[in-house]
């Protein structure tokens, strides 16, 4: 049986023309701004572009093809474009070897299925700090990612997603498999994200706002695009085993002030990438509404600490309490003298001299300090009142405290919430309770 050799001139333009079919069909611009929006026609669009064009060429050379032999051979050979083209364009991506998006390059899915084959090497270039020209794998509105979570089964680089329901983007570096979870409200520029498997605070060291007290240093996220609500994912390489549970939070790098800061969030109980999520093990944690991604550089999983009250600066005005009433009402931002004895309801200050006088508070009436005191005078205060010392390195006050507990019998107690410096139990009533 002799074999169909392609000699003619024509069959060389056509098997040309198979060859970069394809490719023309999924042409698309890319400049410094980012992705253009994907093509207007759909897949299926594409499909009959390529089976029309196939077909319509593959019959002019046969008609142009005199001998029978040759018109045979061209015949089989346009019959082989066609059912190639169908195979290229088919809504559907199987990765079974070694695939690099670089700069300026990218894939669409519109519809369908990416999926990862074992043993396989998905990647784009990743530039570090974020540039707009890396190359991205892209799943449309229609299209997901397929991954097993195994150390190859993600993409080593960007991926992006223009859908507006809750997609997972499969991406992670070397052998640690890191996906994010976006959700965007509108998504017609998409959403994308990398993975880096390096220390966030060497890489953006502004350092931490004051309501974060650590960052997990061990890896940290671009993520790029459409505000929205995201989850990232933790595993036991992350170190969060010695965190306190309530206190884990989503952080951002802000790019306005080159601090680490808290981004409002909590643990998924059960994570969006399956199990149950354990500081020890494996977990995510999704933002309780959608973030502005411009505000930040990169993002990261931290703990965040106690919000203190701010220390508010001295306005330079002192207000007067004469015994009866104010000059003028004090504010935070005010120092007050005392020139009588003061038992007139809550106030705050910036600082206070009591000058000789007591100030009581009765009720639930409660005082607030910025700083110090000054001046021979306490604070009498009852059961229910408040002092609030915001600078705790500034001289506290002298305090007179009566404490009236519920009706108690011999061998009760009543627990102090508060930590009491000194010894303030030698001051008690020492009278016994009642034994019935």
């Amino acid at each position: 049986m002799k074999s169909l050799a392609l000699k003619s001139t024509c069959n060389k333009k056509l098997i040309g023309f198979f060859y970069l079919l394809p490719f023309f069909s999924f042409a698309q611009d890319f400049d410094g701004d980012g992705i253009e929006p994907p093509p207007a026609a759909s897949i299926n669009e594409y499909l009959v572009y390529l089976v029309v064009g196939a077909i319509a060429l593959g019959g002019f050379f046969v008609f142009k093809t005199k001998s029978s032999v040759n018109r045979t051979k061209t015949k089989l050979l346009a019959l082989f474009i066609f059912l190639s083209s169908v195979a290229t364009t088919t809504a559907q991506i199987q990765n079974n070897g070694i695939l690099h998006v670089a700069d300026g390059v990218f894939i669409y899915l519109s519809s369908g299925t990416f999926n990862f084959g074992a043993n396989t090497a998905t990647s784009t270039s990743k530039s570090i700090p974020y540039a707009a020209t890396n190359g991205k794998i892209i799943v449309g509105s229609s299209a997901t990612f397929v991954t097993n979570g195994s150390t190859t089964t993600f993409v080593n680089g960007y991926a992006q997603t223009r859908s507006t329901t809750a997609t997972r983007l499969a991406i992670g570096t070397a052998t640690s498999y890191a996906p994010v979870q976006v959700t965007a409200a509108t998504n017609t520029t998409g959403v994308e994200a990398a993975y880096i498997n390096a220390a966030p605070l060497t890489a953006y060291n502004g350092g931490l706002n004051a309501n974060v007290t650590a960052i997990a240093n061990t890896e940290y996220w671009f993520v790029k695009g459409e505000n929205a609500v995201l989850s990232l994912s933790w595993r036991a390489s992350s170190g969060l085993s010695s965190y306190v549970y309530p206190d884990v939070t989503l952080v951002g790098y802000n790019t306005s002030t080159s601090k680490w800061e808290t981004i409002a969030s909590a643990i998924d109980a059960t994570s969006v990438f399956g199990g149950t999520s354990s500081l020890a093990g494996s977990g995510s944690i999704t933002s309780t509404a959608a973030v502005l991604l411009a505000n930040y550089s990169a993002f990261a999983i931290g703990q965040k600490g106690v919000d203190c009250a701010p220390l508010v600066t001295s306005s330079g005005s002192t207000r007067t309490w004469s015994g009866s009433a104010w000059d003028v009402t004090p504010t935070l931002a005010d120092a007050v003298v005392l020139n009588g004895a003061y038992a007139s309801g809550s106030f705050a200050c910036n600082s206070l001299n009591f000058n000789g006088f007591d100030v009581t508070l009765t009720g639930t009436q409660s005082l607030e300090i910025v700083n110090g005191v000054s001046g021979t005078g306490k604070v009498v205060m009852s059961s229910e009142t408040s002092l609030v010392q915001r600078n705790s390195a500034a001289t506290a006050p002298a305090l007179e405290l009566t404490k009236t507990t519920r009706p108690i019998k011999r061998f009760d107690y009543v627990y102090w919430g508060q930590p009491i410096s000194g010894d303030a139990f030698s001051q008690l009533n020492t009278a016994a309770a009642p034994t019935a």
